[in-house]
């Protein structure tokens, strides 16, 4: 019997996971179909697109997969500009021998492995981040999230029992081999 688990964020892309391990897929591929669509949601405010910006402004992700039968893993750190940080974590333990890629390295192996590029900064996190900073609001973003919306995204973004801080998968296949991502 496969098994998958998931925390709270994870609900979009869990039955993504169940179905590949239902078909008898690996459970590496059915981890990272299912990390996908949680990456894509910008309405998860904790990872992907729709992430809460850095002090800068801008989105940086972070994936890492861990295979357990040889406990291979790879990770990246401060990605940006790309949609599916769990695929660039694969090809890091799949391709190379380091365990962990950060910033412009982690960039450059994704382009290299013609990884999806893509904004992952929506207007709502923008909005929210500047009135996280204290600038100003237009008026279109003032008339489309009223200050009440804003202020419950900027106390949401802080607030660890809300952002859950990242996604986690666990999932074993039928024959009980594990992985995490």
């Amino acid at each position: 019997m496969a098994i998958v688990i998931c925390n709270q964020v994870g609900g979009v892309g869990i039955a993504q996971t169940a179905r590949v391990l239902e078909a008898g897929g690996p459970v590496l591929d059915a981890l990272e179909q299912g990390i996908r669509p949680v990456e894509l949601d910008p309405t998860i405010h904790s990872v992907g697109r729709g992430g809460w910006p850095n002090l800068l402004g801008q989105v940086e992700l972070d994936a890492c997969i861990m295979e357990g039968r040889s406990l291979r893993s790879g990770a990246v750190g401060a990605v940006r500009g790309f949609l599916h940080p769990i695929s660039i974590a694969r090809q890091v333990m799949e391709r190379l021998p380091h365990v962990l890629l950060v910033g412009e390295g982690a960039e450059r192996f994704a382009r290299e492995c013609a990884m999806e590029e893509g904004e992952n900064l929506t207007d709502e996190a923008r909005d929210a981040w500047k009135v996280w900073r204290g600038g100003r609001l237009s008026e279109e973003a003032l008339a489309r999230w009223p200050d009440l919306a804003l202020a419950s995204l900027t106390q949401d973004a802080a607030d660890p029992q809300k952002t859950h801080g990242t996604t986690v998968f666990l999932a074993q296949e039928a024959g009980g081999h594990m992985a995490g991502a």
